[in-house]
């Protein structure tokens, strides 16, 4: 594999940022309708996310959990020039937790990418609610590699994540998180590009305290992939699993 189809990366995962839980992929060509569904085995949990690109720079998404017979959440996602460089705007409505997302995305220029989250959490018709707002800010490094770094406001929670190409078919990626003097965690994972069609996750999240394997599979109409985590003090036969498996249509 060329070190240029590892660029994309479009197998990585934060396991610390304050906001992961309620941070998603909506990827999608244009003119074609995708669903993801999810399967959590011990839940149990079962789920589908649907993305709708109708052009190139908008996107409709909602995802619809079919054992609480609702859905998690709605949003749009519009790409837009302005200021001479690209940006982004993505609105998300969290139905169960009855909160508002905004993402703000301009890309400074070649190598730097900005961004500005804010969520508002139990909304209601006297105001929206608790605010939460993260800082963001990505930069392309030499060749391959990848600096990330966040900035909770509110929790005032600093997250760090480096990305590096040891060669054209592994990367390593390491994350760091300051919570307080007397907090703080790391998390380290190994990607390896098995063949064209597999990839190989494997790391430790310290936070949780937890061993992370994830294996994604590409097919023809998209990708299958496997999450399972173990803890640190836990036995093998109590390692959790999610499966994953996307295909899109062409409208």
């Amino acid at each position: 594999m060329q070190p240029s189809s590892m660029t994309k990366r479009p197998f990585r995962a934060s396991t610390l940022a304050p906001f992961d839980a309620e941070s998603f992929e909506v990827s999608c060509e244009p003119k074609q309708l995708s669903l993801t569904f999810e399967f959590d085995p011990k839940q149990p949990s079962f789920e589908t996310q649907f993305v709708y690109s109708p052009q190139t720079k908008s996107k409709l998404y909602a995802c619809y959990n079919f054992e609480k017979e609702r859905f998690r959440y709605l949003g749009v996602d519009q790409r837009f020039r302005a200021f001479d460089k690209d940006n982004s705007i993505r609105l998300s409505y969290f139905l169960p937790r009855n909160s508002l997302s905004a993402s703000y995305h301009i890309q400074a220029d070649e190598k730097n990418k900005v961004s500005a989250h804010i969520w508002f959490h139990d909304v209601s018709n006297r105001g929206l609610g608790k605010r939460e707002e993260r800082l963001e800010l990505q930069s392309n490094l030499e060749g391959n590699d990848l600096f990330r770094i966040r900035y909770d406001v509110q929790k005032k929670v600093t997250n760090l994540k480096l990305t590096h190409e040891l060669n054209s078919r592994v990367l390593l990626e390491g994350e760091y998180s300051y919570f307080s003097k007397d907090s703080q965690a790391a998390a380290v994972s190994v990607i390896k590009q098995m063949d064209k069609d597999n990839v190989l996750k494997a790391g430790a999240d310290w936070r949780n305290r937890k061993y992370l394997l994830e294996w994604t599979s590409l097919t023809g109409d998209g990708p299958w992939v496997v999450k399972s985590a173990l803890g640190f003090q836990q036995s093998l036969r109590d390692f959790d699993i999610q499966l994953k498996r996307k295909v899109s249509f062409q409208l």
